[in-house]
């Protein structure tokens, strides 16, 4: 990681076999992986739907298709929080979902 910061080579006393002082295990690594795979899809799945035309791009529809565009974005909600493997990435999916209820009481 330090390898890869551009004023690493100018530090006092760096050559090649510097080590790098912050280290990873092999599980940490995979476990980044696996959080970086989620976010992707968590990322991929509110796009497909606007790409498809299923959910408009701003949130934003005309009063005449108001209730049609709600029963969409609930039913992509579902979908999209139903990809979620376990109840913490549930709670995850529901925070990212971009088109939350905005409605007063």
């Amino acid at each position: 990681m330090a390898c890869h910061w551009p004023l690493w080579d100018m530090l006092p006393h760096f050559n090649s076999t510097t080590k790098c002082r912050i280290n990873f295990t092999w599980a940490e690594l995979d476990l980044h992986v696996k959080e970086g795979e989620s976010m992707t899809r968590i990322g991929n799945m509110p796009k497909s739907f606007r790409d498809k035309g299923v959910l408009p791009v701003d949130g934003m529809v005309d009063p005449e298709d108001y209730e049609a565009a709600k029963a969409n974005f609930a039913k992509c909600n579902e979908i999209f929080v139903g990809l979620a493997k376990d109840e913490e990435e549930r709670e995850l999916f529901n925070k990212l979902w971009p088109y939350q209820n905005q409605e007063s009481e």
